[in-house]
């Protein structure tokens, strides 16, 4: 007599990178559980558009503390729930979800700092599913976004006229929710200048609705002389995944601790991270190919795993870091100019 199947659902952190981060975990639990459903549930769009097309989940339930009835009742009749997000535990209790696994032990972790140590959240998340059967499996870390020959075949259409032999570099001067994760747009612009000057490169700027002035600024302040002009501004333009497909075209990518930076590194696109309030150890882009740049000030970095969620939720309200916007403009140059 077959056995039932093994239903599993992981809940994801809303944010981009975040959901990046948890990508290892899905591969794992396949690995460790073969036969069994796996489910995402996700508190975003941008989470389900990241994930798409991957082979390791089955399916996606939408996540809403508006709907919590209704999300109930979609986790009725799973069997293991692992907890990669803000707390749901009471969810999962309430589903009836009888093995239930979380990246920290203490339940009281989103009220009060705790002691950080230097492991990436990747590993945090990975060490929950270590608490299902006790058993630590690793194959590697890397993150991956799964495109479709279809979108990398448009992304490639729409840069024809602009890619040539020069280096395509994508920029992203923003950073969604934390405007002091944000190097100064002026800074981002003379290192734009720099690169055209030095390497004949070419800058892709990227980004949402909500980073069309920090681009459409560097485009303005672009000063070459070139023709056609060495600079194309698709922000606001595309979708996410149209974005993650140009990105895997480029060159080179430069951005701050937001979604886009992580996007690049799980496709493999050289990175050069801009890295102010957060602890590169914990949420640093992945890969060989990679350069952070980080401030010397005593103070950074000051927001390290989020273990002590409201500790790190400050952040959101404080629109400048002084020790970010104490990297200069040839720190970032020099790390570019190593990767290129």
């Amino acid at each position: 007599m077959n056995q039932p199947q093994t239903k599993i659902v992981v809940s994801l952190w809303a944010g981009l990178g975040d959901v990046i981060f948890t990508t290892p975990v899905f591969k794992i639990l396949r690995k460790k559980f073969p036969d069994s459903h796996i489910s995402a549930l996700v508190w975003s769009h941008g989470a389900k558009e990241l994930l798409k097309h991957n082979p390791y989940i089955d399916e996606f339930v939408d996540g809403s503390f508006m709907k919590i009835r209704s999300l109930i009742s979609k986790l009725k009749g799973y069997d293991i729930g692992v907890q990669c997000s803000h707390p749901v535990q009471f969810i999962f209790i309430l589903a009836g979800i009888k093995k239930r696994v979380s990246f920290n032990g203490n339940p009281f972790w989103w009220l009060y700092p705790v002691d950080s140590n230097d492991s990436h959240s990747t590993e945090y998340f990975l060490q929950a599913i270590d608490k299902i059967d006790g058993i630590k499996l690793r194959d590697d870390t890397n993150w991956e976004i799964f495109l479709e020959d279809k979108e990398l075949h448009a992304a490639k259409s729409l840069l024809k006229e602009f890619k040539d032999t020069s280096p395509l570099i994508a920029i992203h001067p923003g950073g969604r929710n934390n405007k002091c994760k944000r190097w100064r747009t002026q800074k981002f612009a003379l290192l734009s200048n720099l690169l055209i000057d030095k390497f004949n490169a070419k800058i892709l700027l990227i980004g949402g609705n909500k980073d069309i002035k920090l681009c459409n600024y560097i485009e303005n302040h672009i000063n070459s002389t070139l023709h056609p002009a060495p600079c194309l501004n698709l922000a606001g333009k595309l979708s996410l995944r149209q974005s993650a497909a140009v990105i895997k075209h480029c060159d080179l990518f430069i951005g701050n601790a937001s979604g886009p930076t992580y996007i690049a590194s799980a496709l493999g696109t050289p990175v050069v991270g801009i890295f102010g309030p957060d602890n590169p150890k914990n949420f640093g882009p992945l890969g060989k190919n990679v350069k952070v740049v980080t401030p010397k000030f005593i103070c950074a970095p000051c927001l390290n795993f989020y273990r002590h969620f409201l500790w790190g939720m400050r952040l959101r309200y404080i629109p400048i870091c002084l020790a970010m916007q104490s990297i200069k403009t040839e720190e970032v140059f020099t790390a570019c100019s190593h990767l290129l």
